[in-house]
């Protein structure tokens, strides 16, 4: 692996841990708080985003381009969202337009960064081996 690849292995896993993280998080507060409201739905959506991280983390294109596309849809409907709640709490709008602004340009990195796309062809080639 080159040090490009290297590079690029460095920012998908940080992309990709920021979107698992919220998905983690959100179980184990509900275990903690509240262990009987945990649902099949938080942990079918918990099992189909680490598929999906997984596949991603594998360099396939299919998972790449859905994860391109839920991560600038969430962007841009948190920013209409954030607009809406910063009338009632500007500081919790302000964050929610840090957070959606941070998921369209990881969003936009998957598909156009360098550094990324090497990893993904290091992860393609080692796969056809």
């Amino acid at each position: 692996m080159n040090s490009l690849a290297k590079t690029g292995r460095t920012y998908l896993l940080v992309i990709l841990s920021a979107v698992s993280a919220p998905s983690i998080l959100g179980i184990v507060f509900l275990i903690l708080v509240s262990p009987q409201s945990l649902n099949s739905t938080e942990l079918i959506r918990f099992i189909l985003t680490v598929i999906l991280v997984f596949f991603t983390y594998k360099g396939y294109a299919w998972a790449k381009w859905i994860m391109c596309i839920l991560l600038l849809i969430t962007g841009v409907l948190g920013t209409l969202g954030a607009s809406q709640i910063l009338a009632i709490n500007r500081v919790l709008g302000i964050l929610l337009i840090l957070l959606s602004m941070f998921y369209a340009l990881a969003g936009m990195s998957l598909h156009s960064s360098e550094e990324i796309q090497s990893f993904f062809k290091y992860q393609q080639n080692k796969r056809q081996k």
